[in-house]
């Protein structure tokens, strides 16, 4: 038995304003006649007795204006009816604020008003399709005004020359939508056609079962064939087209099949009716992150939020870049000097044996699959040896590397192996901000540790153990500095690994400048210093090759004592790494021999760090006598910092007016030291074209001495 629940006004909460259906339809089988008998209760309005032809009432087709309503149902729910099921319902409320309360009812109603207009399809189909053209008109008004729970004549089809007459039946639809709106509805619904796709109406659709242009060549799409569309029409066509499976309401797609056996699509709509029976319909209580109910009236019963960790995630670079107000002069050509990308102006391309050796890879043909989720083996025992070559010893294994999206991807997934809600870390100021952006995406937090800028950006030990309490998980370094580009000796870094030993810290260290080094300085891993604290290196091709858009970088574990393996986090890698199979596979084929062929690596890095020396040398001397500003002379990397004494000049309050104001008086970019921690300086990047750097000094020489005070 099909039911349709009453729902008590009380229960809704709104004044209905259209028709309510309350219904029961049946199938069963007379005792006295064993025949099949339909019977339904009425749609409240205008009824004829249908056990004659006469008295059938004034309406020509389906067209329903209800008066007495219980259940209202809104515009949406309407349109749906009217598409899903061929049923015009006039939709007179006009309110949109109260249309969230009738959802809620439709949802519970849905289903088992889905199965009932199945019935009235099948009834209408079969009344419309066996009557002869002149009985139409009055078949058609008493097919949807005599369900009034009389028995409905238990009509068989006639003769087979009892053809669908598609025309009359539009015709008399639009007939009875006239002066109701429903014809502009009925014209704006459209369907794909089912033999070619093409977006046609339903008018279209209705005249041949498929567009014009597929019906003018002959075409015919599997569901005329077996549906019976044909022109011979007829019983068989009829019973064919009366056993096709219906479209639910609460369906994403039509449940077809190709078959016209009546046993097999009883079968199939049988399985689709059970599944879709254990739907829970009513409407469930939705809830914030805390446990509390939600008002969401205004999202018209919606409620999806960004998530606690989206909303905490930020990224001050990014955010800044992308989201600058400040549009720069047009009478100068904008000058870029924010971003760390070594190809952003062409001068700096990546080695051409790198270059030659990826083409071979892509024509290969070997390594356009998936790989292992830590990387391939190869690539990661290319990055051990590259580590064994240095300190002149088998150490490192492939078992000891896992390869990431980036060196910023394999930051994350090492912190992701560290960190709990809760938890801290130490990193430097100035530093690199998507540390924190990471840690706080994660539920964590940072605690910064200075670096003293006249001591060669070197870390203050004096005040780490102040910083660290029970839910310290790393000290994080980053050597080769960004944003600083300080280097630190040797003798400091062991400094740092006596204080970590002592407060049992294990360091995470950033080497994504690793050997990206002036010729007065020397670059020293953590990792070949330490000799009992656990350390874990990241780092990457991205600047050390020029290639910051192939996503390649690693993480490694240097854990002599085996503390990191005893503790899981090894494991804790290895299964945060089948999240996603990264990097792709085609840079992982290229490591082995951008890593291996150390000679040209050399080669290609000293060429690169004397253009980067050059141009900060560049810097240094045109801004020495700009006043208010103060260059400090990097040791590596790719960048420089400036102080710059906002007191000096006139409007400007902050680094960040600073760099404001210069973008958009002299067109050049710069990032201030707020990104970084690191208020009252601004950093540049050395890498573009000694004329670029050149012309960018002039005008911010230009622009400070114009402000000047």
């Amino acid at each position: 038995m099909w039911n349709v629940r009453r729902f008590p006004l009380s229960e809704t909460g709104v004044t209905p304003q259209i028709g309510q259906f309350v219904s029961r339809e049946r199938s069963d089988t007379e005792s006295a006649g064993g025949s099949p008998v339909r019977r339904s209760s009425s749609w409240s309005g205008n009824h004829a007795d249908n056990t004659s032809g006469q008295g059938r009432a004034s309406q020509s087709a389906p067209n329903f204006a209800l008066e007495d309503s219980l259940i209202p149902l809104s515009a949406e729910a309407c349109a749906q009816l009217q598409q899903e099921a061929g049923i015009d319902l006039q939709y007179r409320f006009r309110t949109a604020a109260r249309a969230p309360a009738w959802i809620e009812v439709y949802q519970r109603l849905r289903f088992q008003l889905s199965r009932l207009f199945a019935g009235f399809r099948r009834e209408r189909d079969r009344r419309w399709l066996a009557k002869p053209e002149q009985e139409e008109n009055d078949e058609a008004a008493d097919v949807f005004s005599s369900w009034s729970g009389n028995q409905i004549r238990n009509q068989e089809p006639k003769a087979a020359h009892h053809r669908l007459d598609q025309n009359a039946l539009i015709t008399q639809i639009k007939t009875s939508a006239k002066g109701d709106g429903n014809a502009a509805l009925f014209e704006r619904t459209r369907r794909p056609c089912p033999c070619c796709q093409r977006d046609c109406s339903m008018e279209e659709l209705m005249t041949s079962g498929n567009c014009h242009r597929c019906h003018e060549s002959g075409s015919k799409s599997p569901r005329q064939v077996d549906k019976g569309f044909s022109k011979s029409g007829g019983a068989p066509a009829l019973a064919a087209t009366l056993h096709q499976p219906q479209r639910f309401a609460c369906d994403d797609e039509w449940h077809e099949s190709r078959s016209s056996d009546p046993k097999v699509l009883e079968t199939r709509d049988e399985k689709h009716l059970t599944m879709h029976s254990n739907i829970q319909m009513k409407q469930r209580d939705i809830l914030d992150r805390h446990g509390n109910p939600v008002v969401s009236e205004l999202t018209g019963g919606w409620h999806v939020p960004a998530s606690a960790r989206a909303s905490r995630t930020r990224n001050p670079i990014r955010e800044l870049v992308q989201n600058w107000k400040r549009t720069p002069n047009a009478r100068y050509e904008p000058i870029d000097l924010s971003i760390g990308d070594p190809t952003a102006y062409g001068n700096i391309h990546p080695p051409s044996y790198l270059l030659e050796h990826f083409m071979e890879v892509v024509r290969s043909g070997r390594h356009h699959g998936y790989t292992h989720s830590a990387g391939m083996e190869t690539a990661r025992l290319a990055v051990a040896n590259h580590f064994n070559r240095r300190v002149d010893r088998e150490e490192l294994a492939a078992r000891d590397v896992f390869l990431a999206s980036g060196v910023s991807g394999a930051l994350e997934l090492a912190l992701a192996g560290l960190l709990d809600e809760g938890d801290n870390i130490l990193v430097p100021c100035p530093g690199f901000p998507l540390l924190r952006t990471i840690a706080e995406h994660l539920g964590a937090s940072v605690r910064e540790y200075p670096l003293i800028v006249d001591q060669e950006w070197q870390m203050d030990l004096s005040c780490l153990e102040q910083l660290v309490d029970g839910r310290t998980r790393a000290l994080v370094v980053n050597n080769p500095s960004n944003p600083c580009g300080s280097v630190w000796s040797t003798a400091h870094m062991e400094d740092i690994l006596r204080v970590a030993a002592g407060l049992r810290l294990p360091i995470l260290s950033d080497e994504v400048y690793a050997d990206m080094v002036f010729s007065s300085s020397r670059f020293a891993p953590f990792g070949m210093l330490s000799l009992d604290v656990p350390v874990i290196s990241v780092s990457g091709i991205s600047k050390q090759f020029a290639v910051p858009g192939w996503r390649l970088g690693w993480v490694v574990l240097h854990d002599r004592d085996r503390i990191l393996e005893r503790a899981g986090y090894r494991d804790g890698l290895q299964r945060l790494t089948t999240r996603m199979l990264l990097p792709n596979a085609l840079t992982q084929a290229v490591l082995p021999v951008a890593l291996g062929e150390r000679e040209q690596r050399d080669a290609f890095l000293v060429d690169l760090m004397q253009h980067l020396a050059t141009n900060a040398a560049l810097f240094l001397e045109k801004l020495a006598d700009v006043p208010g500003l103060r260059c400090i002379m990097p040791q590596g990397a790719m960048y420089m910092m400036i102080r710059v004494d906002c007191s000096r000049f006139r409007e400007i309050r902050s680094t960040r007016e600073f760099c404001q104001q210069l973008y958009a008086e002299e067109s050049v970019l710069t990032l201030p030291g707020e990104c970084f921690g690191a208020s009252g300086f601004i950093r540049v990047v050395t890498f573009p074209p000694q004329a670029v750097i050149a012309e960018a000094c002039v005008r911010i020489q230009r622009f400070c001495t114009r402000r000047a005070q």
